[in-house]
């Protein structure tokens, strides 16, 4: 009998299996209470990775930035990119809001520094989970402010909108959509949006025409490329930093009259 390709196989049982459903756009108590309740990591890496980055913590930090492995993996590039900042990035690799939040309460309260700006980019990992919505996710990221306000309670927050992922740039992109329209609209209480562009962001791929479901089994021979991302069209390169950070210096100078940055 003749064997099917992993290609072929893929896209058949991505037929019969069906793709993940778009999450409804009704905000679903589950949604709110999984996002918002903190609890550790899903494994053990990420909370020894939380303990040591709380343990080399700098008493003083210029800026502090909160995310997931789409900052922790720029973590050398972000520190390079700032000579003159003492910079803390409080990422971790598979994070969600609620992961994020655990993390924040394992930091004593009310530290009595003040950094010059605080940069939270979370939120994809959240849309990726069976079921999550934008409105759940998007309270997770409510109380992740709120909990980093209680630790910094006078820096101004900058919440930055989820850059597009998968293999034509729209993966979870309804989700996705409707989460960066609420991040877009924050404000009050010195919380800023950081609105990227998602074609600047995905070398202008996003916006073209999705690729059929047959061919996204088929990922690395079919998906769109983009120098900001690596293979996987979710993890970021170095010169998405480039990118985030020109929309952090734009919208700091535009809310608060300085550029964190500098």
């Amino acid at each position: 009998m003749k064997k099917l390709s992993s290609c072929v196989l893929g896209a058949i049982l991505a037929t019969v299996v069906g793709t993940s459903a778009l999450a409804n756009e009704k905000c679903f108590d589950f949604a709110v209470e999984q996002a918002t309740t903190p609890v550790p990591p899903y494994v053990i890496s990420g909370m020894k990775i939380t303990k040591t980055l709380i343990e080399k913590m700098p008493s003083n930090p210029d800026l502090v930035f909160i995310g997931d492995s789409l900052l922790m993996l720029l973590d050398k590039e972000l520190k390079a990119g700032l000579p003159n900042k003492e910079v803390f990035n409080f990422s971790v690799g598979s994070d969600r809001t609620q992961h994020a939040l655990w993390r924040l309460e394992q930091i004593p309260t009310q530290l009595s520094h003040s950094p010059k700006g605080i940069v939270i980019l979370l939120g994809t990992n959240n849309l990726s989970d069976g079921g999550m919505d934008a409105c759940g996710t998007f309270a997770g990221l409510e109380a992740v402010i709120k909990k980093t306000r209680e630790i910094w309670a006078k820096a101004p927050i900058f919440l930055v909108t989820v850059p597009p992922r998968g293999a034509d740039f729209l993966q979870f992109d309804k989700e996705r959509l409707l989460l960066n329209e609420r991040i877009s609209k924050v404000a009050g209480n010195n919380v800023f949006p950081v609105l990227l562009s998602d074609r600047e962001m995905t070398c202008n791929q996003y916006g073209r025409a999705p690729l059929p479901s047959n061919t996204l089994a088929c990922f690395k021979e079919n998906a769109y490329t983009c120098g900001n991302y690596k293979d996987d069209n979710l993890h970021l390169l170095p010169p998405a930093l480039k990118v985030i950070n020109a929309k952090i210096s734009a919208a700091s100078l535009a809310s608060i009259g300085t550029d964190i940055l500098k």
